[in-house]
């Protein structure tokens, strides 16, 4: 079932809808509630850690946010997860492999967006006109302390900063 979702849109028109989306939609209404969650300090195996996030996805509960680790050459794609109330992360690298004896470009994640089963993340060069590895991560495998791999994963011949989910649709 992982083929089901098409690649649809430009970026062009990613821009435009969410320039006209945001004005008008609802949940920019008055008295909206903002609820205020505090992070844990960010440590990779044991040690303090920098990074520039990225993208923010609720599913299940938790908090998702994807990072790229700027404290480390090469840089890093990070996948964190915190539970309300943790005092902790659970922290994942999803930087792609890379054949041996070479380093991949691909370190940059972008915002992602959870279909309820999987979360979908772009991570693509962090250079404009470069390419993107999509990869779908199911819910129920990520895992704290376990190795983390995609459940499904497409190369992109561009640089996709953020995506969108319509499962209704089986769109991406």
């Amino acid at each position: 079932d992982s083929g089901r979702y098409s690649l649809v849109g430009t970026r062009a028109a990613s821009m435009v809808f969410a320039v006209l989306l945001l004005p008008y939609h609802p949940a920019c209404a008055e008295g909206m509630k903002v609820e205020v969650v505090s992070l844990p300090a960010l440590r990779v195996d044991g040690s303090s850690a920098r990074a520039h996030t990225q993208g923010l996805e609720i599913a299940g509960g938790s908090y998702y946010v994807t990072a790229r680790r700027e404290d480390v050459r090469p840089k890093r794609a990070l996948l964190l997860r915190v539970e309300p109330g943790a005092t902790n992360r659970d922290v994942w690298d999803i930087t792609p492999s890379a054949p041996a004896g070479t380093t991949t470009a691909l370190d940059h994640p972008g915002g992602m967006q959870s279909d309820g089963t999987r979360l979908w993340i772009p991570i693509a060069a962090s250079r404009p006109k470069s390419r993107t590895i999509i990869r779908a991560f199911r819910l129920s495998g990520i895992v704290a302390n376990q190795t983390l791999r995609p459940d499904f994963e497409f190369l992109v011949d561009d640089h996709i900063g953020a995506l969108a989910v319509d499962p209704g649709r089986a769109m991406l």
